[in-house]
Protein backbone atom coordinates (compact mmCIF):
# COMPACT_ATOMS: atom_id res chain seq x y z
CA UNK A 1 0.00 0.00 0.00
CA UNK A 2 1.72 3.25 -1.03
CA UNK A 3 2.51 5.79 1.77
CA UNK A 4 0.48 9.02 2.14
CA UNK A 5 2.44 12.06 3.31
CA UNK A 6 0.40 13.77 6.61
CA UNK A 7 0.13 17.04 4.89
CA UNK A 8 -1.91 14.68 2.14
CA UNK A 9 -3.94 13.18 4.19
CA UNK A 10 -4.29 16.22 5.86
CA UNK A 11 -6.07 17.99 3.17
CA UNK A 12 -8.29 14.69 2.01
CA UNK A 13 -9.93 14.83 5.57
CA UNK A 14 -10.39 18.39 5.22
CA UNK A 15 -11.98 18.11 1.72
CA UNK A 16 -13.68 14.79 2.10
CA UNK A 17 -15.19 14.53 5.10
CA UNK A 18 -18.64 16.41 5.50
CA UNK A 19 -19.12 14.83 8.92
CA UNK A 20 -17.09 12.98 12.07
CA UNK A 21 -19.07 10.77 14.28
CA UNK A 22 -17.16 9.30 17.54
CA UNK A 23 -19.29 6.28 18.65
CA UNK A 24 -17.48 4.98 21.93
CA UNK A 25 -17.96 0.78 22.57
CA UNK A 26 -19.18 0.29 25.70
CA UNK A 27 -18.64 -3.79 26.79
CA UNK A 28 -20.01 -5.81 29.49
CA UNK A 29 -20.12 -4.35 32.98
CA UNK A 30 -17.23 -5.19 35.13
CA UNK A 31 -17.55 -6.58 38.80
CA UNK A 32 -18.48 -3.12 39.89
CA UNK A 33 -21.32 -3.00 37.63
CA UNK A 34 -19.45 0.43 35.93
CA UNK A 35 -20.27 0.22 32.22
CA UNK A 36 -17.82 1.18 29.46
CA UNK A 37 -14.91 2.02 32.03
CA UNK A 38 -12.58 0.82 29.79
CA UNK A 39 -13.49 2.25 26.32
CA UNK A 40 -13.86 5.82 26.94
CA UNK A 41 -13.47 8.10 23.65
CA UNK A 42 -11.33 10.91 23.89
CA UNK A 43 -9.63 12.84 21.21
CA UNK A 44 -5.74 14.04 21.82
CA UNK A 45 -4.54 16.93 19.90
CA UNK A 46 -0.43 17.25 20.58
CA UNK A 47 0.95 20.45 20.10
CA UNK A 48 4.40 20.12 18.30
CA UNK A 49 7.35 21.56 19.29
CA UNK A 50 7.82 25.02 17.27
CA UNK A 51 4.08 25.12 17.09
CA UNK A 52 2.53 29.00 16.92
CA UNK A 53 -0.86 28.23 15.46
CA UNK A 54 -4.29 27.45 17.17
CA UNK A 55 -4.19 23.80 18.41
CA UNK A 56 -8.21 23.80 17.66
CA UNK A 57 -10.19 25.86 15.25
CA UNK A 58 -14.00 25.91 14.51
CA UNK A 59 -14.74 27.45 11.15
CA UNK A 60 -18.18 29.03 9.68
CA UNK A 61 -19.28 27.41 5.37
CA UNK A 62 -16.78 29.99 4.37
CA UNK A 63 -13.83 29.63 6.16
CA UNK A 64 -14.24 32.09 9.11
CA UNK A 65 -13.09 31.26 12.98
CA UNK A 66 -15.61 31.31 15.11
CA UNK A 67 -14.23 29.76 17.66
CA UNK A 68 -10.82 27.85 18.57
CA UNK A 69 -7.87 26.75 21.44
CA UNK A 70 -4.82 28.31 20.96
CA UNK A 71 -1.11 26.93 21.11
CA UNK A 72 -1.43 27.48 24.74
CA UNK A 73 -4.67 25.96 25.29
CA UNK A 74 -6.71 29.41 25.94
CA UNK A 75 -10.21 29.56 24.14
CA UNK A 76 -11.83 31.97 21.76
CA UNK A 77 -15.55 32.15 21.02
CA UNK A 78 -17.80 34.44 18.84
CA UNK A 79 -15.64 34.97 16.12
CA UNK A 80 -12.84 37.27 17.86
CA UNK A 81 -9.66 35.19 18.42
CA UNK A 82 -8.17 38.82 20.21
CA UNK A 83 -10.25 37.89 23.04
CA UNK A 84 -9.45 34.69 24.91
CA UNK A 85 -10.75 33.37 27.97
CA UNK A 86 -7.16 31.95 30.21
CA UNK A 87 -6.37 30.52 33.59
CA UNK A 88 -3.51 30.02 36.14
CA UNK A 89 -2.70 28.07 39.03
CA UNK A 90 0.11 29.45 41.52
CA UNK A 91 1.59 27.53 44.41
CA UNK A 92 2.88 29.34 47.15
CA UNK A 93 5.21 27.07 49.33
CA UNK A 94 5.77 28.20 53.01
CA UNK A 95 9.09 29.19 52.18
CA UNK A 96 7.96 31.38 49.83
CA UNK A 97 4.88 33.41 51.90
CA UNK A 98 7.36 34.44 54.26
CA UNK A 99 10.57 35.29 51.89
CA UNK A 100 11.10 38.84 51.31
CA UNK A 101 12.59 38.35 48.17
CA UNK A 102 11.15 39.71 44.92
CA UNK A 103 8.06 37.49 43.56
CA UNK A 104 7.56 36.28 47.11
CA UNK A 105 4.48 37.11 49.13
CA UNK A 106 6.76 38.91 51.85
CA UNK A 107 7.93 40.69 49.27
CA UNK A 108 5.91 44.52 48.74
CA UNK A 109 4.48 43.54 45.08
CA UNK A 110 3.86 40.13 46.05
CA UNK A 111 3.45 36.84 43.98
CA UNK A 112 3.29 37.13 40.26
CA UNK A 113 -0.24 35.44 39.87
CA UNK A 114 -0.51 36.18 36.06
CA UNK A 115 2.71 37.25 34.22
CA UNK A 116 2.78 40.59 32.15
CA UNK A 117 1.02 40.56 28.79
CA UNK A 118 2.98 41.63 25.05
CA UNK A 119 3.11 45.47 24.71
CA UNK A 120 -0.44 46.54 23.32
CA UNK A 121 -2.29 43.65 25.34
CA UNK A 122 -4.01 43.50 28.67
CA UNK A 123 -5.36 41.01 31.26
CA UNK A 124 -8.83 41.30 32.60
CA UNK A 125 -9.72 39.40 36.55
CA UNK A 126 -12.55 37.42 36.17
CA UNK A 127 -12.07 35.37 39.27
CA UNK A 128 -9.41 34.28 41.76
CA UNK A 129 -10.00 31.89 44.77
CA UNK A 130 -7.40 31.28 47.07
CA UNK A 131 -6.80 28.06 49.49
CA UNK A 132 -5.11 27.79 52.23
CA UNK A 133 -4.09 24.29 53.37
CA UNK A 134 -2.86 24.84 57.08
CA UNK A 135 0.22 22.53 58.81
CA UNK A 136 1.60 22.58 62.20
CA UNK A 137 1.41 26.22 63.45
CA UNK A 138 -0.29 29.85 61.98
CA UNK A 139 1.71 32.05 60.40
CA UNK A 140 2.18 35.47 62.76
CA UNK A 141 2.67 39.04 61.55
CA UNK A 142 0.80 39.99 57.89
CA UNK A 143 -1.74 42.12 56.40
CA UNK A 144 -4.64 41.86 54.51
CA UNK A 145 -4.20 40.48 50.86
CA UNK A 146 -5.73 41.58 47.81
CA UNK A 147 -4.79 40.87 44.16
CA UNK A 148 -3.22 43.97 42.29
CA UNK A 149 -2.63 45.00 39.11
CA UNK A 150 1.43 44.51 38.42
CA UNK A 151 3.04 47.41 40.48
CA UNK A 152 -0.27 49.09 41.01
CA UNK A 153 -3.33 49.73 42.85
CA UNK A 154 -5.71 47.00 44.34
CA UNK A 155 -8.45 45.27 41.97
CA UNK A 156 -10.01 43.60 44.73
CA UNK A 157 -11.34 44.14 47.68
CA UNK A 158 -9.33 42.39 50.77
CA UNK A 159 -9.32 39.32 52.49
CA UNK A 160 -8.80 39.61 55.92
CA UNK A 161 -5.06 38.00 57.10
CA UNK A 162 -6.75 36.59 60.22
CA UNK A 163 -9.17 34.71 58.27
CA UNK A 164 -6.90 33.10 55.43
CA UNK A 165 -2.87 32.89 55.47
CA UNK A 166 -2.68 33.60 59.40
CA UNK A 167 -6.14 31.30 60.64
CA UNK A 168 -5.18 28.16 62.69
CA UNK A 169 -7.38 26.07 59.87
CA UNK A 170 -7.31 25.78 56.55
CA UNK A 171 -9.59 27.92 54.53
CA UNK A 172 -10.72 28.86 51.08
CA UNK A 173 -11.81 32.50 50.24
CA UNK A 174 -12.70 34.44 47.17
CA UNK A 175 -11.71 37.53 45.92
CA UNK A 176 -14.24 40.47 45.11
CA UNK A 177 -13.35 42.66 41.87
CA UNK A 178 -13.55 46.22 43.52
CA UNK A 179 -17.18 47.56 42.19
CA UNK A 180 -18.32 51.14 43.87
CA UNK A 181 -16.11 52.51 40.45
CA UNK A 182 -15.07 51.27 36.78
CA UNK A 183 -11.35 49.57 36.95
CA UNK A 184 -8.74 51.19 34.68
CA UNK A 185 -6.93 48.55 33.05
CA UNK A 186 -3.25 48.90 32.11
CA UNK A 187 -1.69 47.72 28.99
CA UNK A 188 0.90 44.90 29.44
CA UNK A 189 0.24 44.71 32.84
CA UNK A 190 -0.57 41.38 35.28
CA UNK A 191 -1.69 40.47 38.39
CA UNK A 192 -0.21 40.24 41.30
CA UNK A 193 -1.05 38.33 45.11
CA UNK A 194 0.11 41.10 47.44
CA UNK A 195 -0.34 41.07 51.29
CA UNK A 196 -0.45 45.16 53.19
CA UNK A 197 2.58 43.43 55.53
CA UNK A 198 5.16 40.31 55.21
CA UNK A 199 3.75 37.27 57.26
CA UNK A 200 6.59 36.02 59.64
CA UNK A 201 7.74 32.55 60.54
CA UNK A 202 7.12 31.54 64.29
CA UNK A 203 8.96 28.58 64.02
CA UNK A 204 7.22 25.91 62.77
CA UNK A 205 4.63 27.62 60.53
CA UNK A 206 4.19 25.01 57.58
CA UNK A 207 0.93 25.56 55.83
CA UNK A 208 0.83 26.59 51.82
CA UNK A 209 -1.51 28.46 49.53
CA UNK A 210 -3.24 28.01 46.17
CA UNK A 211 -4.59 30.16 44.07
CA UNK A 212 -6.77 29.69 40.89
CA UNK A 213 -7.07 33.33 38.82
CA UNK A 214 -9.24 33.51 35.52
CA UNK A 215 -9.00 35.74 33.10
CA UNK A 216 -9.55 37.50 29.86
CA UNK A 217 -6.67 38.39 27.48
CA UNK A 218 -6.92 40.94 25.16
CA UNK A 219 -4.56 40.92 22.14
CA UNK A 220 -5.53 43.92 20.00
CA UNK A 221 -7.29 46.84 21.25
Amino acid sequence: MPSTSMATFGTRLYTRLSSVWIKPTLHKGDASGNYGVRDMTRIVIQRNLSQTTDLLQFLDENGNVLSGVDNAGNKYISGVPTLKECATLVTISAANITDTGAGHLGNATGVVLVPDPAAGSLVELISCVMSYTYATAAYTGGGNITVNSDGGSALTGLISYASSIGAGASNITQFVPLSTAGNTLISAKGFNLVAAAAPTQPGTAAGTVKVYTRYRLYTSL
